[in-house]
Parts: C-alpha cells; structure tokens; sequence
C-alpha cells in the first residue's frame, strides 16, 4: 500500500495500520474538486469504468458503491479488488485511462493507451514521456473535453 512509501514503514508496520484503518480510511474519502462534473461530462459521449484496487468486500463495495451515488458520479462498470488494471484495460478495449499510480500508468500507455497521471506526492519524480501528468480534475477536462 502507498502508506509504507510515505511514512517509511516496514511492511508488518503498514499492514497493521491498514487493518486497523482500511474502512474508516475508506467511509472519509473526499472528492477531489471538480472530479463529478468533469466524469459526468465525459459519461455522456464516452463508457466509463471504474477500476480500483479497493478491496472487494461486501462492506468496501457498499460504502463505495453509496459514495459514487452520493456524489453524482455516474459510471457503465465497476471493478474492484483489482490489482492487475492491465487485463482490464485489455478486456474492455479502454483508450484514455486516468490514474495516480504510475506503475499502472506505464501498463497502459505502453499497451497504446492515451494515459493521464494523475500528480501526487508519490509520483512527482516519476516520468514516461507517453503519459501526461495533470494536477487536477480542471487539466483533466482541457485535455479530454
């Protein structure tokens, strides 16, 4: 998880603080600004899909499904629980994908795939000249609306 990368903790240290934490962490997830009005755009000329490595429990998937709801985020598919987003990219034929971690973002560009990174403290010394950072949900709508 990204926790150890930040705080410098040992695996058994980051595990333990996820198991204490993971759905409390995951019932006070904010919406980055402008996130809902820009995915609801894109939704009405395009499929959108969803996909996380949030665990796929019923608990995680209820208070992730009722968030997307809450927030007005509308969508076509959701896959959670997924650590391999490559084969999903694949399977649904995906041609923009938008994510923060770059690993992911490096599987999908180097299948073809227009990708957007998003920027954060974990990938700010992170570059592959396929993929174009952006630093919000407002360079996301310029680069794809």
């Amino acid at each position: 998880m990204w926790a150890k990368y930040l705080y410098g903790w040992s695996i058994e240290e980051d595990a333990k603080f996820w198991e204490d934490n993971y759905e409390l962490t995951m019932e006070n997830i904010t919406m980055k600004d402008g996130a809902s009005k820009v995915i609801n755009k894109l939704y009405k000329n395009n499929k959108i899909i969803i996909i996380t490595a949030r665990a796929d429990n019923q608990k995680i998937r209820k208070l992730t499904l009722d968030w997307l709801k809450e927030n007005d985020i509308h969508y076509h598919k959701i896959y959670m629980g997924h650590l391999d987003k490559k084969r999903i990219i694949q399977e649904n034929n995906v041609d923009i994908f938008i994510d923060d971690n770059f690993k992911n973002c490096r599987e999908a560009s180097n299948l073809g795939v227009r990708t957007l990174l998003m920027d954060s403290r974990l990938n700010k010394n992170l570059n592959d000249e396929k993929i174009k950072r952006v630093f919000s949900w407002k360079d996301i709508e310029r680069e794809l609306i």
